[in-house]
């Protein structure tokens, strides 16, 4: 399969050096002890400070990692950071706390040793000042942190914390701003927290690593890649939590927000991986754009409760895995914002993906890859709304490039070949044919009939079509989903006989209600969508679908009302916004000026004060330069003033990201002015009310090139 360089590029060549010499890598110390022979320890830390360990009257974090590891002794402690230290009888039971005035923010100088004494934990939630009742967001409650860890200004230290060990705990902290690495020889890509002990680690010789896989690592209640202030980092971190070597690892009530990369990803092994109510947020700014990206080992790992919500990819991705995954009871929600994605992308065999809300995707529901075999995938009891393809999309084996991975083939003919079933997949199981496209009301009874392969599992869906008229569909596929789908509501379920005809008779469906369904059989998997049906009345009357206004929003404060009732479809008159709709740029640059930076201040009040309004930022450029040139420097204006605008407190879920390079001149001709209109980004806007709204264009932050005269 191809692999857009923006999905692979990022980590591939870091990976490849870090697989080659993981296996050499080793810290072995001539007097090394025995995993069994570690001294525990409580360390009261009590600086914020870093740099150099030594003896004085405070202790730093670096300082207890050291303690905890058991490469500082109790003999090179000052007698003031003794009473910071208690041994414990009690091993591998280490715990490093904290105690000094709030807020804490501990700014690093360098990259902290690993952690590898078995059973450690670092609880921020001993601060004083934690309260574990006070949380920002009511869809799932997690606590505040006070203590924080990040890079200190001007230093690029690319790892939080690295765990190294078995049974290590991280809790209560708030950990962002990890970038790339700080200098060519590092291997592994900057992240909040990497979990894995082979991997090339820098530090001095140490009494203990451990050569396996760390078991049963735990990451609960942090806040990763975001502030307490719930401010965006100038500097994102590249990732969130990556699990390059761990098993049975927790990753459990994090907030995981504004990386550059996905906020969780695995690599070589992550079985059993626990993925549970954890709010992942417009993450992807940079590279990587999904949420969760998971390839290397995944046997009996799973994802669910969580709330995923305005990444800029899929809200799952799945590329090359070995083993099974369960997805179940996730909130997956205005994902794709910069790449056009499937919500939820399978490659492999015996995925579940189960009782999930999936909806405002910019691509269809749920995509499966038929390279290099993908069968059984069970696909059932999920809801689905507003998408731009299919709820369920089944690939066939030659549609591998841009935009088949992300968005899916559309719809699968009729299985009549050996070759389309081995070449599809779910082996290509036949969708449910209805008998008719329209069924009607008798007696308030309804009988339905259609026909599907043999002793498969019929699932009614309800379907309700509500993409508003100014939603912009960018997949070529988008129409189609106006007929197959979205399966927004499971119905009943029935099997079909052994000539494969199935029924249904309902006596719950109004008028005007749409019908689809899907097909699932063991052997095989689940199909996708039927084409749609509609029950109708006798009379041919078809009451009032009340619409109701979706408003764009990932989260929902604590202090907000959340019981009002929905906000009903109201269409006024056309408004007009004093607000400007472009910003301008120089040549060959994706800098925000000082003056664009106004207008996109304006931009920005706009978008607080009208919560209906979203936006879609167009990049553009001058004809210069060739098609790919001017392709890839569109996108990038375009993702400088989302950055922008994210600095200003506009949710990521708000913004889409459309790059177009020269194809939509605003300027014909060659003149250095036209040039300077053409390098620009174009805000769209649009109200979810279906209201025309007119915006204004301005050309005072225009940025003409000097001409040199000869």
């Amino acid at each position: 399969m191809t692999i857009n360089s923006d999905i692979q590029n990022s980590i591939s060549k870091v990976l490849l050096t870090a697989l080659t010499i993981s296996g050499v890598i080793a810290f072995k110390a001539e007097n090394a002890q025995a995993q069994s022979e570690f001294q525990s320890y409580r360390v009261l830390v009590n600086s914020d400070r870093d740099g150099e360990i030594e003896a004085d009257r405070e202790l730093t974090l670096r300082e207890a990692i050291a303690i905890v590891n058991n490469t500082l002794s109790w003999s090179e402690l000052s007698p003031a950071e003794q009473k910071q230290v208690t041994a414990i009888n009690q091993p591998e039971a280490s715990r490093i706390e904290f105690d000094l005035p709030a807020p804490v923010k501990i700014e690093l100088l360098e990259t902290l040793p690993p952690l590898f004494s078995p059973g450690l934990v670092i609880d921020g939630s001993t601060h004083p000042d934690y309260d574990p009742n006070y949380n920002a967001t009511v869809e799932i409650p997690i606590p505040i942190p006070v203590v924080t860890l990040t890079a200190a200004e001007g230093k690029n230290v690319f790892r939080g914390l690295t765990i190294a060990g078995d049974r290590i705990k991280v809790k209560g902290l708030s950990i962002y701003g990890f970038s790339q690495p700080s200098s060519r020889t590092d291997t592994t890509p900057g992240a909040d927290i990497v979990v894995g002990s082979r991997l090339p680690i820098q530090s001095d010789l140490l009494p203990y690593v451990p050569d396996h896989s760390p078991q049963d690592v735990e990451i609960i209640d942090n806040w990763l890649g975001l502030p307490p202030d719930e401010s965006l980092n100038k500097i994102p971190s590249s990732f969130g939590v990556w699990v390059f070597d761990g098993v049975n690892t927790t990753i459990q009530r994090n907030r995981i927000y504004h990386h550059g990369g996905s906020g969780i990803l695995t690599s070589v092994n992550a079985q059993k991986t626990q993925i549970i109510e954890n709010i992942i947020v417009g993450n992807g700014l940079r590279g990587m754009p999904h949420a969760i990206y998971l390839e290397g080992l995944i046997k009996d790992s799973l994802i669910a409760d969580n709330l995923i919500c305005g990444n800029d990819g899929s809200g799952v991705y799945l590329f090359k895995p070995r083993g099974q995954i369960t997805i179940n009871n996730n909130t997956i929600k205005f994902n794709g914002r910069r790449v056009p994605s499937a919500a939820v992308y399978l490659i492999g065999n015996e995925h579940q993906v189960t009782n999930n809300k999936i909806s405002w995707q910019t691509g269809t529901g749920v995509t499966i890859a038929a390279y290099p075999q993908s069968d059984r995938n069970l696909i059932t009891n999920n809801s689905f709304s507003n998408l731009e393809g299919l709820s369920i999309d089944l690939n066939t084996r030659d549609r591998v490039r841009n935009p088949f991975f992300k968005l899916g083939d559309g719809v699968n003919p009729p299985r009549n070949s050996r070759n389309r079933k081995r070449d599809t997949a779910n082996r290509a199981i036949n969708a449910p044919l209805f008998l008719s496209q329209d069924f009607f009301l008798i007696d308030g009874k309804v009988n339905i009939d259609g026909i599907a392969d043999p002793g498969s599992k019929v699932t009614l869906y309800r379907v309700n079509l509500g993409i508003p008229k100014d939603i912009k569909k960018r997949s070529p596929l988008a129409s189609q989903s106006k007929n197959y789908g979205p399966l927004s509501e499971p119905l009943t379920e029935t099997i079909a006989d052994k000539n494969g005809r199935f029924g249904f008779t309902l006596d719950n469906l109004a008028p005007g209600t749409i019908i689809s369904a899907i097909a699932t059989k063991s052997d095989y998997g689940t199909s996708e969508p039927a084409h749609n049906a509609v029950i109708r009345s006798l009379d041919g009357s078809t009451p009032t679908i009340e619409r109701t206004l979706t408003i764009p929003q990932c989260t929902t404060k604590p202090v907000a009302e959340i019981s009002e009732p929905p906000v009903k479809l109201d269409v006024p008159q056309a408004v007009k916004l004093s607000v400007p709709n472009n910003i301008h740029f120089a040549l060959d640059k994706s800098t925000i000026s000082p003056a664009s930076a106004a207008v996109l201040d304006l931009v920005a009040a706009a978008l607080k004060e009208y919560p209906v309004l979203t936006i879609e930022l167009q990049g553009h450029t001058d004809s210069r330069a060739s098609n790919q040139y001017n392709l890839a420097l569109s996108r990038r204006r375009a993702i400088a003033s989302r950055d922008y605008l994210l600095q200003q407190g506009v949710q990521a879920e708000r913004m889409t990201i459309l790059p177009l390079g020269e194809s939509q001149l605003k300027k014909p001709r060659n003149t250095t002015l036209d040039h300077a209109y053409n390098r620009r980004v174009e805000i769209i806007f649009h109200d979810l009310r279906g209201v025309d709204i007119i915006f204004e264009e301005q050309d005072r932050d225009l940025q003409i090139e000097r001409t040199i005269s000869r």
